[in-house]
């Protein structure tokens, strides 16, 4: 029979939900720590490991650069401290002088910005607060009145504290022993940049503030996220939104999606869409319409394999570089290299690339938080001040000129042979933030597509198909890995594939030949490597040997 081409190896990107003799031939099984994009299969991004490790391991981090320049970059360690990392001073403790005795929680924490003022929150405390350029620091508790109604109340927490249209908004609200989880507060508005915490005195009657309680809304509010000049608030399973109207009533509250979020911080905004880690889907809105983005896709590979009793710890980002939402969660999956351990931080991310409109996996090294963080070298990569190898670094010295670099950066516990550490998680060939990378994080890619039943060329179900070479078109970096090809067979869709030997793809043979026959056929690509590769296409010689 006839060479069959196949092309266009980047277009469908992984299909977990059907079955794999139904999939086209340009879809795969599984894949993960590759990116597919351009209609080309991709190395996906790398870790590359900052030299200062942080002090105590990071539970969520926060960065910005101040109005004079100055890139300043947080974290809140799991024992609740509050602390300032800098490549150049070093790391500094910049929580409340009253908090005197750190402690750990499980609860999620949530930070945002107003006016100039940076708010973090874990809901067991009273909120803290610091103007964005008041370098070197500590920052305060917010204002509180034991009696009256100005400030904040010292017995009053909240779940989640955000900022939208010029007031912050706290949801999910305890007041002493009464607990009120639908309960919605906002502060008065803040008008003057570096303005102190507003007031939250709804009994005013020159005060904005308010509170209001979303009594039909089934269970309680675990996320609020906003998006354009509303704010989305999110329960278990449905999705309420809140918009300002002014007058009396200041806000209103419409009950907007059927379907809800899995935990604190696992909404993420990019291009005017709300992307969401539900409780039973992974799905996207506008503020008006919804679509799932897992179902018939990969919903059912996540869903069965997370660890649900972990959810405080998942969290979803974006790394716009690469045209990525990442969905950290943690997972028992047969394909995770580093084994799901309670309470060490994520193993798993689904990344869903909105340009290719693509799903794959990648291996996390039990990450914990993540944010675009604001990294100042101090100074540009010079040949005389690296430090890394080029095989280590990568890239051109042209791209290493910037001072300050901001990157995704994922904080992580220390687990096994995973150091505690921040790192970055880019392109190989960017190579933006001079970091050497990490050959313990990074782990290998890998492609598999079983399944193979050859309709493509009107291949009988009964025949058996001989596989005796393969035409790969694609390129490997000069110092890459070359990359492994291996198929195997099996006779019923039910059974495990015998996998035969794997054969090499490098810089010298266009040719791989292999001599396997089965009803269906099934291939894996494996890079032991972290380097740039791409695969976009491959021509199969296969034999119909009869019918059995």
């Amino acid at each position: 029979m006839p060479m069959l081409p196949l092309r266009d190896l980047g277009k469908v990107g992984v299909v977990t939900d059907v079955d794999p003799y139904d999939l086209p031939a340009s879809a795969f099984s599984f894949a993960k720590n590759v990116r597919f994009e351009d209609n080309k299969i991709q190395r996906g991004a790398v870790f590359r490991k900052i030299a200062q490790a942080p002090t105590i391991t990071p539970k969520h981090m926060f960065s910005y650069v101040t109005q004079t320049g100055v890139p300043q970059v947080f974290y809140v360690a799991n024992n609740g401290t509050l602390r300032e990392f800098s490549l150049q001073s070093g790391e500094n403790n910049r929580s409340p002088a009253s908090y005197t005795t750190p402690s750990t929680n499980n609860l999620p924490v949530t930070s945002c910005i107003l006016n100039n003022v940076v708010y973090v929150n874990r809901p067991d405390r009273l909120p803290w607060y610091r103007g964005k350029d008041l370098n070197g620091v500590a920052f305060s508790t917010l204002p509180v009145l034991d009696s009256g109604t100005s400030q904040w109340r010292t017995d009053w927490r909240c779940r989640v504290l955000r900022s939208m249209s010029g007031v912050l908004i706290a949801a999910n609200i305890t007041k002493g022993a009464n607990l009120y989880p639908n309960m919605v507060k906002w502060s008065n508005f803040s008008t003057e940049p570096n303005m102190v915490p507003p007031d939250w005195d709804f009994a005013s009657t020159v005060s904005n503030a308010g509170e209001n309680t979303l009594a039909e809304m089934q269970g309680a509010i675990i996320d609020a996220f906003p998006l354009r000049n509303r704010m989305y608030l999110y329960g278990d399973a449905e999705t309420w939104m809140m918009e300002f109207i002014g007058g009396n009533d200041m806000f209103r509250f419409d009950r907007t999606f059927d379907r809800g979020v899995l935990g604190v911080n696992c909404v993420a905004e990019e291009g005017g869409l709300h992307y969401v880690f539900g409780n039973n889907d992974i799905w996207v809105h506008d503020g008006t319409g919804d679509r799932r983005l897992g179902t018939s896709k990969v919903r059912r590979f996540i869903y069965d394999s997370m660890r649900r009793e972990e959810a405080h710890q998942f969290f979803v980002t974006v790394n716009r570089r690469l045209n990525e939402i990442i969905f950290c969660y943690v997972s028992d999956d047969q394909f995770v290299r580093f084994p799901a351990v309670a309470g060490k931080g994520c193993n798993r991310a689904a990344i869903y690339n909105y340009a290719s409109e693509t799903f794959y996996f990648a291996d996390m090294p039990y990450v914990t938080c993540a944010a675009q963080a604001a990294l100042s070298l101090g100074a540009s990569v010079t040949y005389a001040t690296a430090t890394g190898s080029y095989s280590n670094v990568g890239g051109s010295f042209s791209q290493l000129d910037l001072v300050v670099r901001t990157n995704l950066t994922f904080g992580s516990f220390e687990e096994g042979t995973i150091t505690r550490s921040f790192r970055t998680f880019e392109d190989f060939r960017e190579v933006e933030s001079g970091f050497d990378l990490d050959t313990i994080a990074n782990t290998g890619a890998y492609i598999e597509r079983t399944g193979i039943d050859l309709d493509e060329v009107g291949a009988e179900l009964r025949g058996y198909k001989l596989i005796s070479s393969i035409y790969p078109q694609g390129r490997i970096d000069d110092e890459g890995a070359p990359l492994e090809f291996t198929f195997g067979t099996s006779d019923h869709p039910s059974q495990t594939v015998t996998w035969g030997d794997s054969q090499t793809f490098d810089r010298t043979f266009y040719k791989l030949d292999f001599n396997i026959a089965g009803r269906y056929l099934a291939m894996k690509m494996e890079q032991s490597d972290f380097r740039p590769f791409t695969l976009s296409a491959m021509d199969l010689d296969v034999t119909l040997l009869g019918l059995f």
